[in-house]
């Protein structure tokens, strides 16, 4: 005999179906570049100082640019979805290897249990919102010779999924959209006519607004603060500070650390992430070399690293194997029905 649990394994694909992303225009679901100018040289900015935006990379550009400002308006047209490559039933296992030996069930011996997602083998599109538009603006300006401040306004990055069809719910089309804006404050200051540094007050805000998952009721302590409650949105600081120096006539180096925003939490949706719904937004470090090949030409490289285990609702690590297991028992009487499920949950984080 063998019998089929649906759903399962969800809670280990939760983060490939929801957050499925065009992988070749963001890092993560952050942007590769803070506005237009950043985007169209690949997202490289540690070193530069011709454009306002750079603030958003690199506070200290603003010693060793002019006075300027800039404004742009982003069009962004992803392709998103998800592709399944299982097949019903591939996953069989002997009922016995769930439970310790001497467990009785509902089950002969021999029986086996087969996990079934319910998207086997499909390719599932998530264009129901098809165009996004994201706007950008920075000002700067030097006060004396040693002195400049400015303020950048911009989105850090975010994620839609809108599939046309219910993945983890019985009813509901499953989607996500998340949003998050920066307002960065900055001043820096010139050490020397060839460094110089400087530092912003990242102020952010960000919402989200998730249908379509309740499914995953059985796995969280707040199953009712879950999925489909509407927008939701939170607040939260963090910093940023770096360093740019020319080294040489034509080089220029520069480096910059951005702190992790701690965040309030998604009070509609403590039940999905972790620490009861919070969402922080995770620190970065960043260095880079700018050359002037030629007058008209510039050759960039910056190297970035995003720390995402800063967000347990991005890297919370979770077994779900004592879940599975849970399932099966539910499924062939080990524990009665709608018993709550323990362990590694949503909406918690683990120690």
């Amino acid at each position: 005999m063998q019998k089929m649990i649906k759903p399962s394994l969800i809670a280990a694909s939760i983060v490939l179906a929801i957050s499925a992303q065009q992988a070749g225009a963001t890092n993560g679901y952050a942007a590769h570049g803070f506005g237009t100018v950043q985007k169209a040289m690949g997202g490289t900015a540690v070193a530069g100082s011709d454009n306002a935006m750079n603030i958003a990379t690199n506070p200290a550009s603003m010693s060793m640019g002019e006075n300027n400002w800039t404004g742009g308006l982003e069009l962004f047209v992803p392709d998103r979805g998800l592709e399944h490559s299982g097949r019903a039933g591939n996953q069989n296992k002997p009922i016995s290897e769930f439970f310790p030996p001497g467990t009785s069930g509902n089950w002969a011996p021999g029986d086996t249990v087969g996990v079934d997602s319910g998207i086997d083998g499909q390719v599932l599109r998530a264009n129901e919102k098809k165009q996004f538009v994201s706007p950008e603006g920075a000002y700067q300006k030097h006060i004396g010779k040693k002195f400049a401040i400015g303020v950048a306004v911009y989105g850090n990055g975010g994620m839609n999924a809108s599939y046309d069809r219910p993945i983890f719910s019985q009813t509901n089309k499953t989607s996500i959209n998340l949003e998050q804006l920066f307002i960065a404050p900055s001043a820096s200051m010139k050490i020397n006519p060839r460094h110089s540094i400087g530092a912003s007050l990242n102020l952010v805000y960000q919402r989200i607004d998730i249908k379509g998952v309740d499914a995953f009721k059985p796995f969280s302590r707040n199953p009712n603060s879950l999925s489909d409650k509407g927008v939701d949105s939170s607040t939260g600081l963090g910093f940023s500070i770096g360093w740019q120096g020319k080294v040489l006539d034509r080089l220029t180096l520069g480096a910059t650390y951005r702190s992790k925003a701690s965040m309030g939490r998604f009070k509609k949706y403590k039940g999905l992430f972790a620490e009861q719904g919070k969402f922080d937004v995770p620190s970065m470090i960043t260095i880079g070399a700018s050359m002037k090949a030629t007058p008209k030409t510039t050759v960039a490289l910056d190297i970035a690293r995003i720390n995402y285990t800063d967000s347990k609702s991005i890297s919370n690590k979770n077994n779900t194997a004592g879940l599975q297991q849970q399932l099966v028992a539910q499924n062939f009487g080990v524990i009665p029905p709608g018993t709550a499920l323990q362990g590694p949950m949503l909406g918690t984080r683990l120690r």
